[in-house]
Parts: structure tokens; C-alpha cells; sequence
């Protein structure tokens, strides 16, 4: 017997019909502990006080689930779409998700334990100082590769991650999540609107941690702490890499960083800071993550590297030396100082 299917609701073309929700106070806007497929289209959610811990929450049950072209606006601290068990087919396209609360600091879309989830040309919209925009994680479950592709996203936060697939550190995660694909999605960070505060913004803008092989790809972030990280303790990529990416004005940290992940392939990116900041920050840095947990046989190849203020263009710390190559890069300072460090500063005849 086929499953039964749960339609939220369809928009149709009907001058009566009103697809506008207000929910001033509620628990939820829907709470799903039931199998079967579910469509919501086109519809429009404007929340201002939930007494629970989500807006949309799957708590259990199985099915397809696809949320498509539906507007979501929250003046509420919860996160407005949560997979938190259960086993879902799911297809995330063409929404708006903004939230209003400077203080959220839940995430907007979270998804957990979920087999390759697919998280399509939305756009979200924060304006906490705290609160990711998205977290793909596992706690064990073999999740395959999620998509995360054609995205438009606008952090205020100063802490935290903008995308999170992944953990910080091992968990019973590791390697549930390999092979994502982050690809041509647009983060504009707090620096975008704050420039003012220069390295003083540590946002991870798009993170994968403890799981390799992710291919990202195409990306634009805009005035984030750190661009691009791949995170984990000493694992290897055999596939994958981060290719063709534009980190501008990234300056918390570092624009691309290598942290105890070897074997990274980070070829045809643009690192660029304006030569109005003035802080310690890197263009591309390589290291390791814990004791021994290096990033060696890293490639750096065909980028574009351009900085200023007391910064490296590029830094490796020895223990990541082994197998490590730079080609092909070109590479510019706005003022004196170091092209790239190991153990030490090099200008550019030196590097």
C-alpha cells in the first residue's frame, strides 16, 4: 500500500484563496511523529512566538518530504525546520527563511541522521549574532552525500557557522557524511555589514568537519570570519576539493584552512582583502588540528592571493611540510610583509 501523502498546503490560482498563515502563539507550526509523504508549496508563514523547540519538527516516521517555494518569516528563537529523527526523502528549494531575532541561537534548518538531503537555491536571511543558517550532522547513520547548491545567505553572527556539514570535533559522525557538495551558494558575513570590526569576526561561513571528500566548489563569501574550512584529525581526501571559489574580505582568520585534513586539492580560488583591513588574518592556512593530526599533502595550485595588514598570504606550519606544492599562484600584497610562512616569513623570492 502506497504511503499516505499529507499536502500542508498547495497554492492554486484562486483570487480566494489566502496561503498566509499568522501564528502569534502556538507549539509548533507542525509537529510530525507519522510515516508518509509531504508537500508543502507556496505558502507563507509569518511566526511571532512558538512555545516549543521548532517550528516544523520531524520527530519520527519516514516518507518524501518536499518544501518548495514557501516564505518563512520568524520573530521567534527556535529553528524553523528541524529533521531530528526519523528516516526522510528530503528536497529544501526556492524558500525564504529569515529570522528577525538578533539573540536565536538555533540553528534555521537543522538535519539530522538524514540520507542525502538535497538544500537548493534558498535564501536565508539572519540577523542573530549566534545562530547558523544550516547543520547537516550525524550521529552514527551512514547519511551519504548531502547537496548543498545555488544558496543565498546573509549571517550577522560573529561566532558559529553559517553552513555546518559535520562536527567540530570526532564524534560517532565521522565519515557518515563524506563526499558533500557544497556548490555555488553566496555568503554575505557580519564583516559584509560590520567592516568595522575586521578580524574580530570568527564565523566559519562554510565548514565541514571530521568527514572528507567534500567537492566545494563555485562558492561567494562576502566579508566572513573564516571562507572555507575542512576540518578532521589527520583523514585523508582521495576525492574532492575546493575549486573556483571567491573568499573576499574574510578576514577573521583565515580565507581557506586546512585543519588536520591531508591530501586537499585547493586550486582556481580567489582569496582577496580590501587594503582597509588592517588586522592578522591569512589568505590560505595550513595545519594541523590536534597533536599530530597534520594536513600534509596539501596542493595549492592556480589561486589568486591578495592581502595587507600584518598578514601571510599563505602559512604552513612544518609539521604539514611532507608532500605539500604551490604552483601557479599568483600572489599580491597592499604593503610590506610576508608572501607565505613556514616556520618564518618569506617575501616573494624567498617563497
Amino acid at each position: 500500500m502506497a504511503p499516505y501523502r499529507h499536502i500542508l498546503h498547495l497554492r492554486i490560482s484562486s483570487a480566494s484563496h489566502d496561503p498566509t498563515f499568522n501564528i502569534t502563539s502556538s507549539s509548533y507550526i507542525w509537529y510530525v511523529s507519522a510515516s508518509g509523504d509531504l508537500t508543502a508549496q507556496n505558502n507563507i508563514f509569518n511566526v511571532t512566538t512558538l512555545t516549543s523547540s521548532g517550528g516544523v519538527l520531524f520527530s519520527s516516521g519516514s516518507g518524501i518530504v518536499d518544501f518548495s517555494d514557501n516564505s518563512f518569516d520568524f520573530a521567534d528563537e527556535t529553528s524553523i525546520l528541524t529533521f531530528s529523527g526519523g528516516t526522510w526523502d528530503i528536497d529544501i528549494s526556492g524558500n525564504d527563511f529569515v529570522s528577525t531575532i538578533e539573540t536565536a541561537a538555533s540553528q534555521l534548518v537543522a538535519i539530522t541522521n538524514q540520507v542525502s538531503p538535497s538544500i537548493t537555491n534558498n535564501v536565508f536571511d539572519s540577523q542573530s549574532s549566534a545562530a547558523d543558517h544550516l547543520s547537516i550532522i550525524s550521529t552514527g547513520t551512514d547519511c551519504g552525500a548531502s547537496t548543498i547548491s545555488g544558496n543565498t545567505m546573509r549571517s550577522r553572527s560573529t561566532g558559529g557557522h553559517v553552513i555546518i556539514v559535520g562536527t567540530e570535533s570526532t564524534s560517532a559522525g565521522d565519515n557518515k557524511l563524506d563526499g558533500a557538495i557544497i556548490r555555488n551558494n553566496t555568503i554575505y558575513g557580519d564583516l559584509y555589514y560590520h567592516p568595522e570590526l575586521d578580524d574580530s569576526v570568527n564565523t566559519h561561513s562554510i565548514f565541514v568537519g571530521y568527514n572528507k571528500n567534500a567537492t566545494i566548489e563555485y562558492n561567494t563569501v562576502i566579508g566572513g570570519g573564516y571562507g572555507i574550512i575542512v576540518k578532521g584529525g589527520g583523514d585523508e581526501y582521495t576525492s574532492g576539493g575546493i575549486f573556483y571559489n571567491r573568499i573576499i574580505d574574510s578576514v577573521g582568520f583565515a580565507g581557506i584552512r586546512s585543519k588536520g585534513i591531508k591530501g586537499v586539492d585547493i586550486e582556481n580560488n580567489v582569496v582577496y582583502a580590501n587594503s582597509s583591513f588592517s588586522g592578522d588574518y591569512y589568505g590560505i592556512y595550513v595545519g594541523q588540528n590536534g597533536e599530530g593530526e597534520t594536513a600534509t599533502g596539501v596542493t595549492l595550485r592556480n589561486n589568486i592571493l591578495v592581502g595587507g595588514g600584518i598578514s601571510d598570504l599563505i602559512y604552513l606550519e612544518s609539521a604539514s611540510l611532507s608532500g605539500f606544492t604551490s604552483d601557479y599562484n599568483i600572489l599580491f600584497r597592499h604593503n610590506a610583509g610576508n608572501i607565505g610562512n613556514l616556520s618564518g616569513g618569506y617575501d616573494f623570492s624567498g617563497w
